[in-house]
């Protein structure tokens, strides 16, 4: 079965996570690759840096597919690459020369932000990458934002609002940016990011809910190819720590089947999230005051007060829960599965893979 595991190298728990656990690995997608607005590729280590990762991979038996994103993820470099199609073979061409000197095995395309207004171009680039790498035995995947519907129409939407893209893009969710059907016949891996369900900037609760994954997967599969698709799954949790002074008892778990609207982070009262590893959230449960599980969603969570009055929420996947999301793999019949990232998991994952 696939298996791809995201690493940073500037983390040195990353680092650490793939020499000891890489060989569970097939496939790992080192974040070493920019574009910036001008189609200019960069790098984000060292030769030095890359040639040893490199070594270590080969030791491992281990693929080696770097990622490649768009400028901090911002619309307007991926905007400026897909809208010029001089841009769009500049960018593959670096893409080729970077694979054949470095001999890695495929490249990750993990282009995001709110860039639907060029989501058919994006289909075209990507297409253009993989015939050149293709052609030299090289693999190509995508990472998408996942969908439970069709994104929505931009020509719809360019008539509606007079063709002002500033307004048009203010409509766009960063799902929006893929065409899946186009990108899936392209592409030899299509990978589901399922997580940020619950985002830094939304109210507490599950980074990859199990009821979320399955819808995801139920729209995924009547449009891609189930031999391509890969679920992608978070190693790590997410904490939201209160703004002002706050009880425990004041604050229920959001119901999965509410119909009302997400609320953001500060609506509900609390600053924005940040990413916590498994080894921190163990560290933390020792002071949990109030914890649970709902198995619609199947990520458990826990509550700690802080000196100040202040009190911190935790999701997080532990053992027992990726094992439940991992088995989607088999019932699903998938291609794989992949892990953002390295260095943030329950160690324990590594004995079931």
């Amino acid at each position: 079965m696939f298996k791809l595991g995201w690493v940073v190298p500037e983390v040195k728990e990353s680092i650490n996570s793939f020499v000891k656990y890489g060989q569970k690995l097939t496939h790992v997608s080192p974040t070493w690759l920019r574009f910036d607005s001008n189609a200019d590729l960069h790098l984000t280590v060292t030769e030095e840096e890359m040639h040893r990762f490199l070594e270590i991979a080969k030791e491992k038996k281990v693929k080696v597919v770097p990622l490649v994103v768009n400028e901090r993820f911002d619309e307007g470099v991926a905007g400026s690459i897909l809208g010029n199609k001089k841009m769009q073979e500049k960018a593959a061409e670096q893409l080729v020369k970077f694979a054949e000197k470095y001999q890695v095995d495929g490249v990750n395309l993990d282009f995001e932000g709110v860039f639907g207004l060029w989501r058919y171009e994006y289909t075209e680039f990507v297409g253009k990458v993989s015939e050149e790498l293709h052609r030299l035995g090289k693999e190509v995947s995508v990472d998408v934002v996942c969908q439970t519907a069709p994104p929505k129409s931009i020509d719809d939407l360019k008539e509606n609002m007079s063709g002002n893209f500033e307004e048009i893009k203010k409509m766009l969710s960063w799902a929006d940016s893929y065409d899946y059907e186009g990108l899936g016949k392209l592409v030899d891996q299509f990978i589901l990011m399922g997580y940020d369900y619950h985002a830094m900037g939304s109210e507490p609760g599950p980074v990859g809910p199990l009821w979320w994954i399955r819808d995801v997967l139920d729209y995924t599969l009547k449009i891609v190819d189930k031999n391509k698709v890969v679920l992608g799954l978070p190693f790590y949790g997410r904490g939201w720590t209160s703004i002002d002074k706050m009880r425990v008892e004041d604050w229920e778990p959001r119901n999965p089947m509410s119909r009302e609207p997400m609320k953001t982070a500060f609506e509900a009262g609390f600053e924005l999230g940040k990413a916590y590893d498994y080894r921190e959230i163990k560290e933390k449960s020792r002071y949990f005051i109030k914890s649970g599980i709902n198995p619609e969603e199947n990520s458990p969570w826990g509550v700690w007060e802080l000196e100040d009055g202040k009190m911190t929420i935790v999701y997080y996947d532990d053992l027992e829960s990726l094992k439940k999301k991992i088995s989607l793999v088999r019932e699903y019949e998938l291609f794989g599965i992949a892990f953002w990232r390295l260095g943030h998991e329950d160690e324990r994952i590594w004995d079931v893979l």
